[in-house]
Parts: C-alpha cells; structure tokens; sequence
C-alpha cells in the first residue's frame, strides 16, 4: 500500500511539473507518429499504444498522434517485407513531418535504425519494448533514445523453484520470430547459473498442435515457463491468449511468465513486464524531447520495470499459499483486491477497511453502511451502487467513477477523489469536509445539507447541482464551476471561490461572509438576502445579476462589473466599489453608507432613497442616474458626472462636490445645505426649490441653470457663473455677490435684502419684483437691466454703471445714488421717496423717464432748478 501511496505522489508531482513545461507548445499541436512492431488487437502494443495516448491526453491533449502497424507478428519480416515496408513508408509519408516517432518492439526499431535517416529525416526516435539492446546498436546515429525491455528471468525461475522446491525440469515455450530469437538469447545467458538446481528444454521449433501434445506429457515435477509463441513451424499465428489457453487446457502443471498480457488466462505468475510501463516511459521521453530537451542527451533507461503479479485462481489451484508471494505482489481474480468484479454484487455492512480495491469494477453494487475507510479505490468504477451511510473516510480514490451513485449520509471526511466523476450522484447529509476533491465532475448531483468544510474543490465541475443548505466554511474551490446550480442558504464563509462560475446559480440566503469571489463569473447569479459581509469580489462580473437584500458591507468589490445588477435594499455599507461598473444598476433603498465608489461607473443607474451617506464617490460616473431622495449627507463627489442624473428630493448636507460634472441633472426639492460645489459644473441644472443654505459655489458653471424658490442663504458665489440661470423668488438675505457672472439671468420675485453685490457687468439682469432692501450694489455696470416692481427701499447703489435699466413700479424709497450713473433709466410709477443723490445722479435723474414716478419734494425742486439752469 505504501508503494501505491508513492507512485500515485511521483504521479501527481510529475503532472505539476510537466504541466507546467508544456505550457507553452500547446499553443502548435505537435504530431507524434507511433511505429509498432506487430498488429492492432496484440494485447501488448495495444497496452503500451493506450499508455503513450493516457500520458499525451494528460501533458500535452493538443498532440496529433498517429499509428503504424508493420505486423511482424503475422507476416514474416524478410527483407522483401521490409523492402516493400520501406517503400510504402516514403510514399506515404513523403509531405509529413513528425515531431517525434515512438517504437515498439524490436522489429520496428531495427527499421528505424535502417530507414529513418531516409523516410524521417531529422526526426528523433523513441524506442520501447526491445529485447537484448546494445549500446553499440546506436553507434553512428543521431537523436535515439528509449526503454529497455528487461525481464528478470532470473528472478521468476528463482521463484518458481521456492514456490515448487521438487521441481526437476522447466519447460521453455518460445517461437522463432525475432522477439523469440532475443528471448532465447537472453534465457541461453542465464541458464548456466542454474545448472545443477534444474534441467531445461525448449519447445521453440514446433507446431502448436506438438506443443500441446508435448506439454500434456510433463512430468508432475516439472514447470512451464512461457515465453512467446506467436508463430509455430507451420507459420500459424497465435496471440498471447491463444497460447496461453492453449498451454493451459493441455497441461496438468503450474504455468509462469514474464509478461502481463499472460495474465487472466491460467498463468500462475511471475515478475512481469508491463506494457503500460514501457508506454508511459517512452511517452515521458518524447515529453521530454517535445520539451527542447535533445534525445541524444536522454540516457536510454535500463532500470528493471517489472513487478510481481499472481492469479488468485493458479494459486489455489496449486495451493500455494498468499503469505509465500513477494511483498507488494499484485494477484488478480482475488477476492477484494484491485481490479476486482464486484459488479451488481451486494455488499452491504462489510468491512472492507484498508482493502485495495483499486480499479476494481463496483458497478450497481450495495454498498450501504459498508466500512470502506483508508480502502484504495483508485479509478474504481463505483457508478449507479447504493452507498447510503457507507463509511469513506480518508479512502485513497483518485479518478473514481461514482456517477449515478446515491452516497446520501456517507462519510467522506478527508477522503482522497480528485478528477473524480461524480455526474447525477446523490450525496444529501454527506459529510466530506477536509476532503480533496480538485477536478472532479458533480454536475446534476444532489448535496443537499452535505458537508464540505475545509474541502479542497479547485476547479471542481458541479454545475446544475442541487446544494440548499450545503456547508463550505473555508473551502477552497478556486476555478469551480457551480453554474445553475441551487446553493439556497449553503453556508460559504470564509471560501475561496477565486475565478469560479457561478453564472445563473441561485444563492439565495446564503453566508458568504468572509468568502473571496475574485475574478468569479457570476453573470444572472441570484444572491438574494445572502451574507456577504467583508467578503472579497475584485474583479468580478456579477453582471446583470440579482443582489437584491443582501449584506456586503464592508465587502470589496473594487474593479468588478456590476452592470444590469439589482441590489434593491442592498447593505453596502462601508464596502469599496472603487472602479467598479455598475451600469444600469437597481441600487434603489440600498445602504451604501460610508462606501468608497471613487471612479466607480453608475450611468443610467438607480439609486432613489438609496443611502450614499459619507460615501465616497470622488470621480465617479452618475450621468443619468436616478437619485431621487437618495440620501447624500457627507458624501464626496469631488469631480464626479452626475450630467442628467435625477436628484429630486435627494439630501446632500455637507456634500462635497468639488469640481464635479451636474450638467442638466434634476435636483429639483432636494436639501442641499452646506455643500462644496466649488468648480462644479451644473449648465441646465434643475435645483429649483432647493434648500442650498450654507453652500460654496465659488468658480461653479451654473450657466442656465435652474434655481427658482432656492434657498440660498449664507451661501458663496464668488466667480460663479450664472449666465442665464433661473433665480426666480430664490431666497438670499445677506447675500455676497462678488465678480458673479449674472448675465441674462433672472431673478424676479427674488428675496435678497441686505445683500452685497461687488465688481461685476451683469447684462439683461432681471430682478423684477425682487427684493433687494437694504443692500449694497458696488461698481457694479447694469446693461438692459429689469428692476421693475423690485425693493429697493434703503440700496445703495455706489459707483455704479446702468444702462436702459427699468425701476418701472419699483420702491427706490430712501435709497442712495453714490457717484452713480444711469443712462436711459425709466422710473415710471418708481417711488423715489427719500432718496439720497449727489449732483452726478440728478443729472441722470433729470434725464430719466419719471412719469407717475413718487418724487419727495427735495428732489423735485432740485429737479426744477437743473431744468430751469438755475443751480443755486
């Protein structure tokens, strides 16, 4: 079991490191042609053709890999053969090019060590499965390397002799072909070591009935060992199965070999020679050579690939007891053991603890309440069984095949399945935590209330999965896959889901707290009233999906996209969402207090009663957004575009919107008071009926903006421009107006007593009906200005310029005309009552329309005189 556990680690650290070399030449396939000796269906190249294509589709799966039989094995390889092979060869693959050829057996490399330099120039050469290799065979030739086929004949006569002390004579069945030739090289060099202990006889010279007739006749005391014979003297071709059964059904005594493909077919054993391992070794070399490495600096591998192996059948038929194997033998056909048939078998309450069961075929089985804990099921085929309450723990199964299987209330804890297939399962009330589970494929299976605390899970499959109630605390399943699956109030704090898919899943009233979702896709998720909180989502595209009351405050969610999601009633509070996409975003109720959105993207989203309350939104994009009583409070939005945005009822106090971009946002009856708008742009706004009190405007672009029925108390303008802007009946008492820009700006009906207007040409002004009682207007140039109707009881106009100005119906009573001028005034219906004027304003005054005007008689008698020229 230890060297199992060993093998599979080298396995999963060899497919870290070559992944990771391979990367890069996945991007051209490479073509990979296979020159086998013999014919499709020999059991032995097809293991190690099947081996070469599993160690491809793992390392490099884009690889094109093409095979060619010579058929040795049926057709004698003469030199006519092997000329009409070589001429085949140029003809058809005169036009292609292979990265790296692959043989198999000795027949196909002798005719590569002949004929590549011809037919394949340049292309390096991997060989496997040859017998009796000589370093000189390669003296001269470029780019070689390869797999020694070696088998320990010495070691399996060894233990023939220990299993069998009386044995007197072994039998050596073999051909003449040329793997039987190398054979009997390699067993004439290993027989003078054994004379004395045993006699040898061959049957390699005959036909297959002798060889039946022959081995029927064997002493009890004697042995088979077999080698091949796959062609007798007549030319008859037989496979491995056929001799073997052959041997078998004529002989009375005990069978050995020294390869694999003897096995299952009345062969005792042996230590044998795999194909499979000849394969994969191969297939890492040409790995290797695909990688850059030069074949000719790879050392051809000469290590001993053989392992013990023993039919459960032989040995009891022989009765040779288990216990006097080798340690690590592998017997086949025994019950409980690896690549057993326990098909449709039932096995329910057995404890089969600690068994190897590795690729064993489990199929429809009952296995409920079975105690399989530390068992070793690698790539077991476990599909459609009944596994109800059975008992998994820290079971070693990597590749297992449980589709279909109902594993409900099992107990998986620290169980070992990666890339595993688990389709359609059933594992309701499972408990998997701390299990390891990378790659496997779950979609359509049930886990409902099951237990995945701690799990590994990266780039697991689980799509259209049934997960309600499911628990993933501190899970780690970056790149999964869960798209449509249910995971209705799953629990997922603290989970890694970096890069996973989570398109269309519902995860309604779930807890993710704590979970990092980076770089997720979760595109038409439903997350309604789940726990986020504190949870991490940068970069992820949660687009167009439903986040609707849920909780992520405090979550980051900096640089996802958001766009076309619905957090109606959404905690965000204190989340960051900086650069984030929000597009068309449903943020209405949503609390975003104290959230940081600095150059997050909210076009066309709405926010209406949204709470952004000391959010801060510096930069940020909110054209044509809906804010409508949105609560603003403390919020920055220094530089932000909130050009067409809706804000009617929202309430910005102690905003801060520096420089930002309001151009024909609506505003209209929103509290605004005490907030920066200092550079901002606001042309066509709508803040009409605004409670601007305390606010700074300095610099702002109010061009054409509309302010009517604004309070604007105690608020800054200095170098504002009004250009056009509607101020109709705003509200401004005490008011500082400094180098404002005010042209054609109205602002009839306007309440500005005691205010202070300083340093500016104001050009088809209008203050009808305003009231500007008791202020003070200072070098101030009026041109076409409309004062009629307006208060101006007590205004001190000083140094001031005005030109075709209309006071029509206005009360200039107990006003004063400093060092002031007014070309073209007209004063009709004017009270001028108690008004104070130096000579340079009567003059202007004489020249005015007066008509109905209410003059005190000071001014009219001082009016008379300048008329009359009498000036004393």
């Amino acid at each position: 079991m230890q060297a199992l556990i060993k093998s599979v680690f080298i396995f999963l650290l060899i497919a870290f490191l070559v992944t990771g070399s391979f990367a890069a030449e996945e991007k051209t396939s490479k073509h990979i042609l296979i020159l086998a000796s013999y014919n499709l269906g020999m059991k032995w190249d097809d293991s190690i053709i099947s081996e070469i294509k599993h160690q491809f589709a793992i390392y490099m799966p884009s690889a094109v890999i093409d095979v060619e039989f010579m058929d040795t094995k049926r057709i004698d390889p003469n030199a006519t053969r092997l000329a009409d092979l070589k001429a085949f060869y140029l003809k058809k693959y005169k036009d292609r090019h292979f990265d790296v050829i692959i043989s198999t057996d000795t027949d196909a490399f002798q005719f590569l060590l002949n004929n590549r330099d011809e037919i394949f120039p340049g292309t390096p050469v991997v060989f496997c499965g040859v017998i009796s290799f000589k370093d000189e065979m390669l003296r001269g030739k470029h780019d070689f390397t390869g797999v020694m086929e070696v088998f320990d004949i010495n070691d399996t006569i060894s233990l023939m002799l220990k299993l069998h002390p009386h044995t007197k004579l072994i039998a050596i069945v073999n051909d003449n072909t040329s793997t039987g030739q190398a054979n009997r090289k390699i067993m004439d060099a290993a027989i003078p070591e054994l004379v004395g202990k045993v006699s040898f006889e061959y049957l390699d010279n005959i036909t297959a009935e002798e060889l039946a007739q022959r081995v029927s006749s064997l002493p009890e005391d004697s042995l088979i060992l077999e080698m091949t014979f796959n062609r007798d003297r007549n030319g008859k071709i037989l496979t491995y199965e056929d001799t073997t059964s052959l041997i078998h059904e004529a002989s009375s005594v005990p069978i050995y070999a020294l390869w694999d493909f003897f096995m299952g077919y009345g062969v005792v054993g042996g230590k044998v020679l795999t194909g499979s391992s000849q394969g994969s070794e191969a297939a890492k070399l040409a790995l290797r050579i695909l990688g850059g490495e030069p074949a000719e600096n790879i050392p051809v591998i000469r290590e001993n690939l053989n392992r013990y192996e023993f039919d459960y059948h032989e040995l009891n038929r022989f009765g040779i007891p288990i216990a006097s194997l080798p340690a690590d033998s592998m017997i086949i056909n025994q019950p409980f053991h690896s690549r057993a048939d326990f098909s449709d078998w039932n096995l329910s309450g057995l404890d089969l603890s600690g068994r190897d069961l590795n690729h064993s075929e489990l199929q429809g089985s009952n296995l409920c309440k079975t105690n399989l804990s530390r068992s070793f099921l690698v790539q077991a085929v476990i599909s459609n069984a009944l596994l109800i309450g059975a008992n998994l723990s820290g079971a070693f199964m990597p590749g297992v095949d449980l589709h279909g299987s109902d594993l409900s209330h099992s107990d998986l804890r620290s169980a070992y399945l990666p890339i595993s297939y688990m389709v359609a399962s059933n594992l309701t009330g499972a408990d998997l935590s701390d299990s390891y589970m990378d790659q496997t494929m779950a979609d359509n299976s049930t886990l409902v209330g099951s237990n995945l605390n701690g799990a590994s899970l990266l780039a697991v499959k689980i799509g259209y999965a049934n997960l309600t109630d499911a628990s993933f605390v501190k899970a780690f399943m970056n790149r999964a896959t869960f798209q449509n699956s249910l995971l209705s109030g799953a629990n997922l704090t603290g989970a890694s889901l970096v890069g996973s898919n989570l398109i269309n899943a519902t995860i309604t009233n779930a807890d993710l707290s704590g979970a990092d979702i980076s770089e997720s896709r979760c595109h038409g998720a439903e997350f309604v009233g789940s726990r986020l909180i504190n949870s991490r989502l940068t970069f992820a595209n949660l687009t167009d999906t439903n986040l609707s009351m849920a909780n992520l405050s405090g979550s980051y969610l900096g640089f996802s996209s958001l766009d076309g999601s619905d957090f109606t009633k959404t905690n965000l509070g204190g989340s960051n969402l900086e650069n984030a996409f929000m597009h068309r975003v449903r943020l209405v109720g949503a609390d975003l207090s104290g959230a940081s959105l600095p150059r997050a993207h909210l076009e066309d989203s709405d926010l209406s009663c949204s709470d952004l309350e000391n959010a801060d939104l510096t930069g940020a994009l909110l054209s044509g957004c809906n804010l409508t009583s949105a609560n603003l409070n403390g919020a920055r939005l220094m530089g932000a575009d909130l050009s067409l945005a809706i804000m009617n009822g929202a309430f910005l106090i102690r905003t801060n919107m520096i420089g930002a971009k309001m151009n024909w946002a609506d505003l209209a009856d929103s509290s605004l008071t005490n907030c920066q708008f200092t550079r901002s742009e606001l042309f066509g706004a709508n803040l009409s009926n605004c409670d601007l009190t305390g606010s700074d405007f300095i610099r702002a672009y109010l061009v054409r903006t509309n302010l009517s029925g604004c309070t604007l108390k105690d608020i800054s303008l200095d170098y504002a421009d009004l250009t056009g802007a509607n101020l109709r009946k705003v509200q401004m008492s005490r008011a500082r107006i400094l180098n404002v820009f005010l042209n054609e700006a109205d602002l009839s009906g306007a309440d500005l007593p005691e205010s202070y207007l300083y340093g500016m040409t104001l050009k088809d002004t209008v203050w009808s009906k305003a009231n500007l009682r008791g202020s003070n207007i200072i070098l101030l140039n009026f041109l076409d200005a409309d004062f009629s109707g307006a208060d101006l009881r007590k205004v001190r106009f000083a140094q001031t310029y005005m030109n075709n100005t209309n006071f029509a119906g206005a009360d200039l009573s107990d006003a004063v005309f400093d060092t002031s001028a007014f070309e073209n005034a007209d004063f009709t219906d004017a009270n001028l009552q108690r008004i104070k004027y130096d000579s340079i304003a009567l003059g202007f005054f004489a020249a005015s329309k007066l008509d109905g005007a209410k003059i005190s008689s000071d001014l009219e008698m001082d009016l008379e005189k300048l008329r009359s020229g009498n000036t004393t």
